[in-house]
């Protein structure tokens, strides 16, 4: 946009845009890719923001200030540290010789003070004189949050801090990125508020701002979730006399934008089949991909395996699922052996020789390491690699695929579940040992080479 600031002055001026001459300016500016895939939006998702100004000057001050916040604000997301000032901001009053928590001496007082006045300018002095908060008034975010410590204040940020203190230790590195995300998009929505300021009208703002802006309502749900366990843990330890807002937050039409998952059809676990298996010994992904073909897995609990994990020399090998620190699995269920057969079991094999070979403790060392396991960008690199091969699905569905191909050889429901870890709704599926390895891998063999047409008659559980 082209700002004429003088008959012999004009000023290219990028994210300005207005309808007509002498109308209101608006901010417009498209959001990174990589922002917009942290923040849940489509990608080429556009910010739009009425500045209610119509001087020209005055816009292109109101965008350039609002491009550098964004600047700021995309590059705390991207590392990790949305809406985390809080260890900034006790740093910041240390500078001062305040401690939070105590009371300062009058000389500490008046010195930051003297420095908030000073980060105000005189516009901003004014504007508290008449009664504005200098907190909203405030550029920099540590100024403003070191204010809010000084008085006093426990914001949601400082909550999410406390939060992640207390129930961080041993958490996979996901469970802090989708915390701050959280946050960061609840600060977005309602601001930085006091905790104890927050009501179920904030946590219904928060949904149907998530919605407009194109988020699918089960990734709201997922936010919702992260937001009650860290306001349950905060009230409870902290107890605090309030409700927690984000406890069962309804979500308008929860489910209905969710495209079924379909499974690979038979022509197209041939092509998988044949190209995983025509893969070199070296190339990692077609190993995972096979392993989850025959094994029914989630992505998750495959590419976080340690070496330790597969057992081939028993004399049916199988892969341990069980809890590790860089890799927590989702339920109790989950907790499980899986016999190796078909291409898993050679695809196991090549792995634990290729990781044998460099040395590692890890499977799949590209995507896991003792600091966590990165199932988000290998699900990203493994689609891309099934498209590649015409098939237009992702890794997931194979778990669909792997119960659809139990349930054609009429496997009982309870092995279906056990292989898969899905919790069984059954009553009597707590009490027992659960089914013998050589069991599940009669019932997975069958399913994955189809070559016995035997029925076989009905397994009963060990223990029960």
């Amino acid at each position: 946009m082209i700002i004429h600031i003088s008959p012999f002055i004009q000023l290219a001026v990028k994210n300005l845009w207005r309808k007509k001459s002498g109308a209101t300016w608006y901010y417009r500016r498209r959001i990174p890719k990589d922002v917009a895939e942290l923040l849940n939006l489509p990608s080429g998702h556009t910010k739009t923001v009425c500045l209610f100004i119509t001087d020209d000057v005055t816009a292109t001050k109101a965008a350039i200030k609002l491009a550098v916040q964004d600047e700021a604000d995309w590059e705390r997301l991207r590392s990790g540290k949305a809406a985390l000032v809080h260890e900034q901001a006790i740093n910041f009053l240390g500078q001062f010789g305040i401690t939070v928590g105590t009371k300062p001496s009058e000389f500490e007082h008046d010195a930051f003070v003297q420095h908030i006045e000073k980060l105000l300018g005189g516009e901003g002095q004014e504007r508290v004189y008449r009664g504005e908060d200098p907190v909203e008034l405030l550029d920099n975010p540590v100024a403003a949050a070191a204010l809010r410590l000084a008085r006093g204040e426990f914001t949601v940020s400082h909550a999410l801090e406390f939060y992640l203190e207390l129930r961080g230790k041993g958490k996979p590195k996901d469970f802090f990125k989708q915390s701050r995300i959280a946050v960061a998009q609840l600060v977005e929505s309602a601001g930085d508020r006091e905790f104890l300021s927050f009501r179920r009208a904030d946590a219904n703002t928060f949904v149907k701002r998530s919605l407009d802006r194109g988020g699918k309502t089960n990734t709201v749900k997922r936010r919702i979730s992260v937001l009650s366990a860290l306001f349950n843990v905060v009230i409870r330890e902290k107890e605090l006399d309030l409700a927690n807002p984000f406890d069962k937050v309804l979500i308008p039409g929860e489910g209905s934008d969710t495209a079924k998952r379909m499974p690979f059809g038979e022509d197209q676990q041939e092509i998988f089949r044949r190209a995983v298996a025509e893969a070199p010994a070296k190339d990692d992904l077609s190993q995972m991909l096979a392993m989850l073909l025959d094994t029914g897995a989630r992505l998750a609990e495959i590419v976080g395996l340690r070496v330790d994990d597969v057992v081939l020399d028993a004399e049916i090998p199988y892969v341990k699922l069980v809890n590790h620190d860089h890799r927590r699995l989702k339920n109790g269920s989950s907790v499980r052996d899986i016999p190796l057969v078909g291409a898993a079991l050679t695809a196991a094999t090549k792995a634990a020789e290729r990781a044998n070979r460099s040395r590692s403790d890890f499977l799949f060392n590209r995507y896991t390491s003792k600091d966590g396991c990165d199932a988000h960008t290998a699900s990203a690199t493994l689609n891309k690699r099934i498209r590649s091969l015409g098939i237009d699905l992702t890794c997931h569905s194979l778990r669909h695929t792997i119960r659809d191909r139990l349930r054609e050889v009429e496997c009982p429901r309870e092995i279906i579940d056990r292989i898969g870890g899905w919790s069984s709704s059954g009553v009597g599926e707590r009490y027992g040992l659960g089914y013998r390895l050589d069991v599940l891998s009669r019932w997975l063999s069958k399913a994955v080479t189809k070559d016995s047409e035997e029925k076989f008659e009905p397994i009963v559980a060990i223990g029960s």
